[in-house]
């Protein structure tokens, strides 16, 4: 063993033996805590509620390519997904979400293919763009893909076979991370299969994936708030009733020194990880989805997640995410509940430790 993991070991004893050493309990009230999130990055008015038209299918897959500032990449994403080597058939709408470099005039340019529906809108960020691709459910199925992205040659035909295969609601593949200079893997899957569990085995970004197109009849993505692929755990996954990965390979995912998870470090909008956080868990309730153990443990996945996004902001700003996420945790978790691997994050939630918390969330 590492000294490095035999530190790491001997912290996760400490705290699984609830050690003083890294106690520190908050005074601060709930809503205390909520003025001075509110004060420094106010909560989005973005909903994952939508009423899009499902029509008759039209095609086999309806490819959805949100698009800003990319214009050094859009071209090599377009070719890869309009070279498909597959038997279905597909339809790609592009949505210049507002570009102020040479994307429009990129995305016009594939507009002479009858394949391709380009819409420009003025920046709605993300969500925005890709909502605008979900306002007529036409394909059986409905694919996203970054357009600093792209497709490999049989991904299409890969992911849908197995869809058919299997009558799935939800197809996921493999990724490759691509570098200027090189690719590596990022997930790959031994077998095409059903998953038991989409939430604990699949991937929580909306790329390299299919889904039935019924799925987003009455869900978008919350337009306004970083981190909108949070959508897929909460509503997504917990509303498929059949979900499968494929072995094949399917997508390669560009490293952008300039996203969102650079982007995002020691930004105020870093807040929006609690924020949708809290969104969804309203919209999973109203939708009277399960809170069963999966979700559960997510939920505790997505805490870690929170704290781990916001470590770059004021301590103060931590700790108010920190009480807020008390509280949503004495609001859902039932009082006997209890994760062996979690304990000691649970023990900190429930003593509303902070130190322990923030310890916790550095080591597991």
């Amino acid at each position: 063993m590492s000294i490095k993991s035999a530190v790491k070991a001997g912290l996760k004893f400490c705290l699984n033996a609830s050690s003083p050493l890294f106690r520190r309990v908050t005074d601060m009230d709930v809503s205390t805590a909520r003025e001075k999130l509110t004060h420094c990055s106010p909560k989005p008015t973005g909903t994952a509620k939508a009423d899009n038209r499902l029509l008759p299918s039209q095609c086999d897959l309806q490819i959805v390519i949100p698009a800003y500032n990319v214009e050094a990449y859009l071209a090599a994403c377009m070719d890869s997904v309009l070279a498909q080597q597959t038997r279905y058939t597909y339809r790609v709408i592009l949505v210049d979400d507002g570009s102020t470099d040479a994307t429009p005039a990129i995305a016009d340019r594939y507009a002479a293919d009858s394949r391709v529906t380009v819409i420009h809108q003025e920046n709605r960020g993300l969500s925005g763009a890709r909502n605008a691709g979900l306002r007529e459910l036409f394909g059986r199925y409905v694919m996203f893909v970054d357009s600093d992205d792209i497709l490999y040659p049989t991904a299409v035909e890969a992911l849908l076979s197995t869809a058919d295969r299997f009558d799935s609601d939800l197809v996921e593949g493999g990724a490759y991370y691509i570098f200027e200079d090189r690719k590596t893997v990022m997930h790959r899957y031994r077998t095409s299969e059903i998953v038991a569990s989409p939430s604990e085995v699949l991937h929580g970004h909306a790329w390299g994936k299919v889904y039935r197109a019924s799925l987003f009849q009455r869900l978008c993505f919350p337009e306004g708030y970083w981190y909108e692929d949070s959508l897929l755990s909460y509503l997504i996954f917990p509303q498929t009733r059949n979900a499968s990965v494929t072995a094949e390979m399917v997508y390669g995912y560009r490293i952008n020194q300039s996203g969102i998870v650079k982007a995002s470090q020691g930004k105020p909008k870093a807040i929006d990880t609690y924020y949708i956080t809290e969104e969804l868990i309203d919209a999973h309730a109203q939708a009277g989805l399960p809170v069963d153990d999966a979700y559960l443990r997510y939920l505790l996945l997505q805490f870690r997640l929170n704290q781990y996004r916001l470590a770059d902001l004021p301590e103060d700003i931590q700790e108010s995410a920190f009480v807020l996420t008390c509280h949503l945790y004495q609001t859902l978790f039932p009082a006997d509940w209890t994760d062996r691997r979690n304990r000691a994050l649970l023990r900190a939630l429930k003593r509303r430790d902070f130190g322990a918390y923030r310890m916790c969330c550095k080591l597991f």
